[in-house]
């Protein structure tokens, strides 16, 4: 193959990669999307670079990541921790200075030293008589304390399968309400966090508490600890009462 054989390969080659990225555009003018900072399972978006990713949705309900269109997956599970709230409290002190200046001696100095000896005598008055200065001030202050509640991210999870090899894979990011609602939003209804189980019988306890990992709930609790929103002494009461110590 000679060099312009190559040049018109490479060309080529140009124009093939922009019709495609052409053709995403405008297939993604259609498409619904999120923004993700990923704390876990980036591997699976193709890009080791970068936490952050985009989520997007066909209209068949599968979902790929950034312009990886080759890359489909199924929602199978989301999961969110939250919403968590924190209570906060704040102080706002307000103040008004008032204040006066006294200044003596200016105008009696002048007017001695001229009485006693015109000319010199006002330059030594006027010397003598810059006097001093006095002020007083005093500062009102109010103080106003009140407390806010402040939501704080929560860990939520995406569990996806790979369209073509069946592969689970599970994406975590810090997720809080407004987040939340994108994303159900986006996946589809089946799988959202909000839906709704129907059931003609109270639940069994029993069986609600076979479900329940106490292992993943701790780990949870761990995640509030390492958080700051609890303190150690309430995650080792919690811990106990996971594991039955």
């Amino acid at each position: 193959m000679g060099f312009k054989d190559k040049l018109n390969n490479l060309a080529s080659s140009g124009k093939e990669m922009m019709a495609n990225e052409m053709a995403i555009i405008k297939k993604q003018k259609n498409e619904l999307s999120v923004a993700l900072t990923l704390n876990e399972g980036k591997e699976i978006t193709g890009n080791m670079l970068s936490n952050n990713v985009k989520l997007w949705r066909q209209s068949d309900g599968l979902v790929y990541f950034n312009n990886r269109v080759e890359n489909l997956y199924t929602v199978v599970d989301y999961i969110w921790d939250g919403p968590i709230i924190k209570t906060i409290t704040k102080s706002e002190t307000t103040g008004t200075e008032k204040g006066s200046s006294k200044r003596k001696g200016r105008g009696i100095g002048a007017v001695v030293g001229t009485i006693v000896a015109p000319g010199i005598g006002t330059v030594i008055g006027a010397a003598h008589g810059t006097g001093n200065k006095k002020s007083k001030k005093k500062i009102q202050s109010n103080t106003i304390t009140y407390d806010e509640d402040i939501e704080v991210d929560a860990q939520a999870r995406l569990k996806l399968c790979n369209v073509e090899t069946g592969e689970i894979s599970t994406i975590g990011f810090l997720c809080n309400s407004e987040l939340n609602s994108k994303i159900i939003n986006l996946i589809p209804n089946d799988f959202s966090q909000n839906k709704q189980i129907e059931n003609d019988g109270p639940i069994d306890i029993e069986v609600a508490e076979v479900v329940s990992d106490p292992y993943e709930e701790l780990k949870k609790v761990k995640e509030l600890l390492d958080m700051g929103i609890i303190s150690q002494e309430e995650f080792d009461t919690k811990k106990k009462e996971l594991l039955g110590l």
